[in-house]
């Protein structure tokens, strides 16, 4: 295997399991994306086994397993403390729904089973001793960095149309090119994209935003016209999308992309995005302060408090879109956040109790407000962290 004899390998964590499958007489091999990831040289994510054994074998053979889609043949096998998807060797029936197989037929051949994978890197199985068994020429694939379906595309997307969705995708994160084929079959079966599930869609669209190739992934999706299936993004004409594309956002995460996207669109706000996307209430009010913030400081000079308010992470990622929409350095965001004197309201050298018994005086609005007014002058360097002096300036404003 590609590994180095000090670095972890994952394949040889895994593999005790392959060999207990092997000496019970089945036949056991790893397959998909972390054979995939391996031939790449790209760090090994999750490592999935298929193998002859049905899956009450599977169960008989381990002591801690987990039936997580047994009617699939899929059972999640724990050792020491790792979980791996171990599946029976299986072809499919027909997707009546263009997304899930009707039915599933456990089989006796790794090469049926690699049959029925979308694309060809993703089809080729692994002996426990580093060999490979590659039907479809997934290797070649790979050398050439282009991204070919197990036989015909249009097949492959008519069964399964979150594929199309899945092939531009690995197009951001790897930087592989479509085969003609696979682009063909893209622009005719596009349509069948409004069968997948939304949650499922919006995942592979995150993926993709947040590939080191998301630009030529995303003019990919829009030339070949699957941006159409897809809501707000059915949107972006030629004008809008000259727009996006003419950015860099290669240094951008998902929601600021998404940022972007709404303000090429000139959409008010991400709530109004939100039912149609199914983003949770978290990921849209994250994507909203970087619009928000995006607006405003594009026309703004960043101050002590601005900096401070939006918090370290939050700033550094709009002044990052500032930098890609206008093409211009970075202002030192990272610059201003050092040389605060405080980063959080919890290390103020006071507290509202403070300021109760010094004025005593009870509670009220009176008490957030004079804390964020000291917060402020903190920040902004007009007034010293210190309990003292702001006990003097407390009362001096309360004589005012």
């Amino acid at each position: 295997m590609l590994y180095q004899s000090d670095e972890v390998n994952p394949f040889q964590q895994a593999k005790p399991v392959l060999e207990t499958l092997l000496s019970a007489g089945y036949e056991a091999y790893f397959v998909g994306g972390s054979v995939r990831d391996l031939l790449l040289g790209r760090e090994v994510g999750d490592i999935d086994i298929t193998t002859s054994a049905t899956p009450e074998q599977v169960q008989t053979l381990f002591q801690k397993t987990v039936p997580v889609g047994i009617e699939h043949g899929t059972v999640l096998v724990i050792h020491k403390g790792q979980g791996y998807e171990v599946t029976t060797f299986r072809t499919e029936g027909t997707y009546a729904d263009h997304r899930h197989p009707a039915s599933v037929q456990f089989v006796q051949n790794v090469e049926e089973d690699l049959m029925r994978r979308d694309f060809t890197m993703n089809a080729i199985a692994m002996t426990v001793d580093g060999q490979w068994i590659d039907p479809f020429r997934g290797k070649e694939a790979i050398e050439s960095h282009t991204i070919a379906s197990v036989g015909d595309a249009h097949d492959r997307f008519q069964e399964d149309a979150l594929r199309m969705m899945r092939a531009v995708r690995f197009q951001s994160q790897l930087g592989f090119t479509l085969t003609e084929k696979v682009d063909e079959a893209i622009r005719n079966k596009r349509s069948l994209l409004k069968h997948v599930a939304m949650e499922r869609n919006r995942v592979e669209f995150h993926k993709l935003l947040n590939g080191l190739h998301c630009h030529e992934a995303l003019k990919v999706l829009f030339d070949t016209g699957l941006h159409e299936q897809l809501p707000v993004l059915c949107k972006f004409e030629c004008d809008a999308r000259s727009l996006l594309l003419e950015k860099n956002l290669s240094r951008l995460n998902h929601r600021q992309i998404w940022a972007f996207i709404l303000e090429v669109l000139r959409i008010d706000s991400a709530f109004s995005i939100a039912k149609e996307w199914k983003f949770s209430r978290e990921e849209t009010k994250a994507i909203e302060v970087l619009l928000t913030g995006f607006r405003i400081m594009k026309v703004s000079e960043w101050t002590k408090w601005c900096v401070y308010t939006y918090g370290k992470e939050t700033a550094t990622d709009i002044e990052q879109m500032i930098a890609c929409w206008e093409s211009i350095a970075e202002r030192g965001v990272h610059l201003i956040w050092e040389s605060l004197p405080i980063s959080s309201r919890k290390q103020l050298a006071v507290t509202g109790n403070d300021l109760l018994r010094w004025r005593q005086s009870t509670g009220g609005p009176w008490v957030k407000n004079m804390l964020q007014q000291i917060e402020k002058h903190v920040v902004e360097g007009s007034l010293c962290n210190d309990r003292a002096e702001i006990k003097e300036r407390v009362l001096a404003w309360g004589n005012e």
